[in-house]
């Protein structure tokens, strides 16, 4: 009851001390002007990249027949279609998620890498930088890696009697104080938390949300649809 860390700042125990000083910024491959930070890719591979995300997004991208294979390894399960036209009919010919994007289940950077690959295997050239081997990102040597990825755990914060509301789009910090029931969190979250964004729920929502195990945001979109976000 008397856990005091501060309110929407990352706890402690949940962030790995060897990240910051030891995982760094590629400085070699080339920058990702779209999504940020190091792209991951050579010279090469992230021209072709581009190339294929500006025709995409155009919708003017039509898969050659060597594409085949791939796109049936990550499309097939789902969706059936033999042909570069059947593929392209199936992926443009769906409501679009928000501008610059055509299917939720055919996203931009996933198609362009998958494409990508299959050309640079097949001409037989590197996709990926040679220094950080298309992560953007390098150790400075396994030793760190193996520290910071399997020789670190995290430290939960301590158990009680009380109750407190966390965030976990981030590691994972507190939002409310830290209270003595489940129906006190509940009102105090009514005035003073979200759901998802600007959405808010009733003491009686917020209740139910926490005997259930799950936070969620129900409305209807502009075609009359249920959408829950979780």
């Amino acid at each position: 009851m008397d856990f005091g860390w501060p309110l929407h700042k990352v706890w402690a125990g949940y962030i790995c001390p060897w990240y910051v000083p030891h995982y760094h910024e590629c400085d070699r491959c080339p920058k990702d002007e779209r999504y940020g930070g190091s792209s991951g890719y050579s010279e090469k591979g992230y021209a072709l990249v581009c190339e294929l995300r500006e025709k995409m997004d155009d919708r003017t991208w039509i898969p050659s027949p060597e594409d085949m294979p791939v796109l049936k390894e990550h499309y097939g399960k789902d969706y059936e279609f033999e042909t570069p036209d059947e593929f392209a009919k199936i992926m443009y010919g769906r409501p679009v998620c928000h501008p610059g994007d055509y299917r939720r289940d055919f996203y931009v950077s996933d198609l362009s890498y998958y494409i990508a690959s299959s050309i640079a295997e097949r001409e037989g050239w590197e996709l990926f930088c040679s220094k950080c081997k298309g992560h953007g990102k390098y150790w400075d040597s396994k030793e760190w890696e193996y520290l910071a990825t399997k020789g670190w755990k995290n430290i939960e914060p301590p158990t009680g009697d009380g109750y407190q509301l966390w965030e976990t789009t981030s590691e994972g910090s507190p939002v409310t104080p830290v209270f003595s029931s489940l129906e006190k969190l509940a009102e105090y979250c009514e005035e003073n938390s979200t759901t998802f964004g600007s959405d808010r729920a009733t003491k009686e929502e917020w209740l139910q949300m926490f005997n259930d195990g799950v936070i969620c945001s129900v409305y209807k979109d502009g075609a009359g649809n249920t959408v829950v976000m979780m």
